[in-house]
């Protein structure tokens, strides 16, 4: 009798190993599979990196592009393909395994402006005198100033207000981006999400082989 229910325990145990190996080189697979088809999705939108560009009743122009979510392991690379360089972030003293969100932009300015330009007389050695034209032009974003001596010198500060604002549409992660500078816009625009990834003990495998191997104790 002993010995019947050893060799039975131990077709039931050997059949939960078997179990179990089967369903780990299948979740192997499938995350490789779905490793492969997340990378074509980053390097695919990277080619198509369109920005949607959505108008307000007010005028206000705001910038809509989608973003990729990627999981935690397939963060190097997917940040390679989007253009990122490792060497250039360790450079920054920014550590890639700790980055949730990137986000890439490439901005465009068009303006135009009037200065008035102002002559002055500049004393040089206290004998020779030169005269130099100075100017100033500000549109509250972008500023110059500078003058025109034997060739053009000038100084330039530009400062715009970027708002992003992240959100769920549908089955897709969208970016929004708001400019306070009304004449500039987005050309191109790539955003990366990492995903965190679940711990072991919260994989549908797992759970699987506990409630099969449950099941066979409360059948005893």
């Amino acid at each position: 009798m002993i010995k019947m229910l050893k060799s039975k325990w131990t077709w039931i145990i050997a059949g939960l190993l078997i179990l179990m190996y089967t369903i780990v080189v299948q979740q192997l697979r499938i995350r490789n599979l779905q490793d492969s088809i997340q990378l074509q999705a980053v390097e695919l939108s990277m080619l198509n990196d369109s920005v949607e560009v959505l108008e307000s009743k007010n005028g206000e122009l705001t910038y809509q592009l989608n973003s990729v979510s990627v999981d935690k392991r397939n963060l190097k690379e997917s940040l390679e393909l989007a253009g990122y360089e490792i060497k250039e972030l360790k450079r920054r003293e920014i550590n890639y395994k700790k980055i949730n969100s990137a986000l890439q932009l490439e901005l465009n300015v068009q303006g135009s402006g009037h200065a008035t330009i102002v002559d002055t007389i500049q004393v040089i050695n206290g004998v020779d005198t030169a005269t130099v034209r100075k100017f100033k032009w500000t549109n509250n974003y972008l500023a110059l100033n500078g003058s025109i001596d034997n060739r053009l010198n000038f100084n330039y500060l530009y400062k715009s207000g970027i708002q992003i604002i992240q959100y769920n549409k549908k089955r897709q992660t969208m970016v929004a981006v708001i400019l306070d500078d009304p004449n500039a816009s987005i050309t191109t625009g790539n955003n990366i999400i990492v995903r965190k990834e679940r711990k072991w003990y919260e994989k549908p495998w797992v759970w699987g082989v506990a409630g099969l191997a449950g099941g066979v104790f409360i059948a005893k």
